[in-house]
């Protein structure tokens, strides 16, 4: 994948304030509200038979994309009594966070994440779509 990735997720459940407290937090704090990259690999180059730094290879582990998510904006946050859904948008780079979704879903068992992600660079036409 190319560089910046825009994602759509849909956070919907039974309780609004654990899907704001998700949605405002990405929006805030990006994923490292949940999942800080170590300190220690700040500054880590290359190490022994890695083709990759080590805060790269972990960063892709752990949240599926190379840096923390840009540019996010809470588009909707829906709290009706049949309803209750949270939206942001934002970027990724070179990959989607599909590790970190799957992440959320642990902590969340009861609720639904959907993500939707378009590669702008690689193929602006093609959609993918990860649920969880």
């Amino acid at each position: 994948m190319s560089n910046i990735v825009q994602n759509r997720l849909v956070m919907s459940g039974p309780d609004m304030n654990n899907i704001k407290e998700v949605i405002n937090n990405l929006e805030q704090h990006g994923m490292s509200y949940w999942i800080p990259r170590p300190a220690y690999l700040s500054n880590s180059f290359y190490s022994e038979n890695a083709q990759r730094p080590a805060w790269y290879t972990w960063s892709l582990e752990h949240w599926g994309c190379k840096w923390d998510i840009s540019y996010a904006e809470v588009i909707d946050l829906v709290d009706e009594e049949k309803e209750k859904y949270g939206i942001i948008h934002f970027n990724s780079a070179n990959s989607s966070i599909v590790p970190f979704v799957h992440f959320l879903k642990g902590l969340f068992p009861e609720y639904s994440f959907d993500l939707e992600y378009i590669d702008i660079d690689d193929d602006p036409e093609q959609m993918y779509y990860y649920k969880a």
